[in-house]
């Protein structure tokens, strides 16, 4: 996929039709309008963002931060290249250590933490396994994705990649019931993992820096969202995860947010204070709004209409279920052995019946 764009402001805006947001009132799911001419691109789009996380203009903005990272590691005993991962990814980890820290010094600090995680928790082997294009497998995947869902739907209008967790249909009672901490831990640490592989690799292919863009969908999230053990464990995994992996989100959109005043106050407590101001916060009227941000195509209709898919939330492109009813299954392939319709292994590249519209996933 190629980036989306590089226009500029000397002539009006062309939205294609498979780039257009909802028209106001328009009710109609997963229709979208016929083009569009505006005398002004949406607000969502920066024109100087994929210039400003050019690799050629980092390395010209950042160079003396990253020559103080490298010295202050050097100094330190620590190696300034990434561990396990490929040379084609250069320097990508530092640019996001400086950004994600403001200095040279303060990112060799972070960056050492990280190495020293790294170590101890697996890691080098899991980037090792990943940068080979391997699956995420994990036993009862399919069910970790029921209890907890999201979809990878595509790319915004900079050309980074959006996923969709729909926070307000997580179960998290039930989530820390069918999995031990341990479990949900591990997953975590391999999912993480495998995106942020997927974003260094896509990054270096661009030669610009990629994030990805979250959509949290709060539909239903009151009380669910308030169950102790399960935010004091989650609080732990991100506070755990935020150690290794740095400025992998370019922005956060909450949509259908409601009583917003606690609800954000549980955001910001699960996020590093360095990412606050990522952060948008979307009523339940939020499609035109969040088409600013995301082309109308990339949106799956269970976000645009609240409620999941007729067969459910099954497995992503990637994801292997080593614990199926049955036999092993993978996304992408659809076994008639297998008679669980909420995992039947829909394929992510093109268009799936989840309504995503375009893959990334896959990107070489």
């Amino acid at each position: 996929v190629a980036p989306l764009f590089l226009l500029s402001f000397a002539r009006p805006f062309v939205v294609a039709p498979a780039q257009t947001c909802m028209s106001q009132g328009n009710s109609s799911v997963g229709a979208a309008p016929a083009e569009v001419l505006l005398d002004h691109p949406p607000r969502g789009f920066d024109p100087k963002r994929n210039e400003r996380f050019a690799f050629s203009y980092l390395d010209e903005r950042l160079g003396d931060e990253i020559a103080e990272m490298k010295a202050q590691l050097a100094a330190a005993g620590y190696d300034w290249r990434e561990p396990g991962a490929p040379e084609a990814w250069g320097d990508t980890h530092l640019y996001r250590f400086v950004l994600g820290f403001g200095s040279g010094a303060a990112g060799a600090e972070a960056f050492a933490r990280c190495v020293d995680w790294l170590q101890d928790n697996e890691g080098v082997s899991r980037r090792e396994l990943y940068t080979t294009g391997a699956p995420l497998e994990f036993p009862r995947l399919r069910l970790m994705r029921k209890l907890a869902p999201m979809q990878r739907i595509g790319l915004d209008y900079h050309g980074c990649p959006i996923i969709v967790h729909y926070l307000g249909m997580m179960k998290p009672r039930q989530l820390i019931d069918a999995f031990s901490a341990e479990e949900i831990r591990r997953f975590n640490m391999l999912a993480t993992e495998r995106t942020y592989v997927q974003l260094q690799t896509l990054s270096a292919t661009d030669r610009t820096l990629r994030r990805s863009v979250l959509i949290l969908d709060m539909g239903g999230a009151f009380l669910n969202m308030l169950a102790p053990r399960a935010l004091a464990l989650l609080r732990a995994v991100v506070g755990e995860l935020t150690t290794a992996y740095v400025e992998m989100v370019d922005k956060v959109l909450f949509v259908r947010v409601p009583m917003a005043s606690w609800l954000q106050s549980i955001a910001y407590s699960l996020a590093p204070a360095r990412s606050h101001h990522k952060f948008t916060f979307l009523g339940h009227d939020f499609i035109d709004e969040l088409c600013q941000y995301v082309p109308w195509a990339q949106l799956p209709e269970a976000l645009i209409t609240g409620h999941p898919p007729e067969e459910g939330f099954g497995l992503q492109e990637g994801d292997v279920d080593t614990e199926p009813p049955g036999q092993l299954e993978v996304a992408g392939r659809r076994d008639e052995a297998i008679v669980d319709a909420s995992g039947d292994g829909r394929s992510f590249t093109g268009s799936d019946s989840s309504g995503s519209r375009r893959g990334w996933w896959s990107r070489a």
